[in-house]
């Protein structure tokens, strides 16, 4: 069985409540929405405050008999509220399925790469900033980089103007092409 909210500070929300919305509060109507409201715990009354204050802030209007059903009301408010989305601030993506074979395929090279020792960072780079930090990528990084991923733009340009569907091993060859082109690059660059 849920626990009661402590009977002083549910008695306190209320009155916060009473008070900033200029509203009177009986010892009759205090009884009342304790009875009434006492399922809701003492955070979820928090939350209904906030939200009545929120509301109050914005010019909404106020209910005059603030009672039971309106407290009740506000908290059936918070709970249908649908998740509020950020817009995003940078270009849209509008890869298709050659773009998302192609990025897994770059993190799969990527991850062997690795696996052999060897890196897409600048030496620097990568003795400077363990694991787990946060960096900008200096000018060599982002040119070694760089040549990766024009490698797999041009594999998913070149899958998407394939005549008819590619096999695995043409893809893999194509593929194979295209990253030694980008692994010459980045030698180069070092």
């Amino acid at each position: 069985m849920r626990q009661l909210p402590d009977r002083a500070k549910f008695d306190a929300l209320v009155e916060q409540i009473y008070a900033g919305l200029d509203r009177p509060l009986t010892d009759a109507k205090r009884e009342a929405i304790w009875h009434g409201c006492k399922a809701l715990s003492l955070v979820e009354l928090g939350r209904v405050r906030d939200l009545l204050f929120q509301e109050a802030a914005s010019g909404a209007e106020t209910p005059r008999a603030l009672g039971v059903g309106q407290l009740w009301a506000a908290h059936r408010r918070l709970r249908a509220r649908a998740p509020v989305q950020a817009e995003e601030t940078g270009p849209q993506w509008t890869g298709d399925a050659w773009d998302i074979r192609a990025n897994f395929r770059l993190l799969a090279h990527i991850a062997h790469a690795a696996a052999q020792g060897r890196h897409y960072a600048s030496r620097r780079e990568a003795a400077a900033y363990p694991r787990g930090t946060d960096w900008k990528a200096d000018a060599q990084t982002q040119a070694l980089t760089g040549a990766l991923v024009e490698a797999k733009r041009a594999w998913a340009q070149a899958m998407r103007d394939w005549s008819g569907q590619p096999t695995p091993s043409d893809m893999a060859e194509v593929w194979a092409t295209a990253i030694d082109r980008a692994d010459a690059q980045c030698k180069a660059l070092r």
